[in-house]
């Protein structure tokens, strides 16, 4: 068994961390992906109305503009 919860703010900040790093390479599409994995799970650690969960949020949302140039 594994002690590693898939749901942790551990997972989702590594996430997040991926995410950035294809966005520096260029990789909006990996990006997007990434981006919305971390959203996913913040989503369910974090209050709604979280300033984290909101710049997330947004970020995810600008990678979605850039996969669509």
């Amino acid at each position: 068994k594994s002690n590693t919860n898939p749901i942790s703010p551990q997972i989702a900040d590594a996430v997040l961390r991926l995410a950035q790093l294809y966005e520096i390479e260029g990789d909006y599409s990996l990006a997007s992906s990434a981006y919305k994995q971390a959203l996913t799970i913040q989503e369910r650690l974090l209050s709604p109305d979280s300033p984290e969960l909101k710049k997330l949020e947004d970020a995810y949302s600008a990678s979605l503009s850039r996969v669509a140039r």
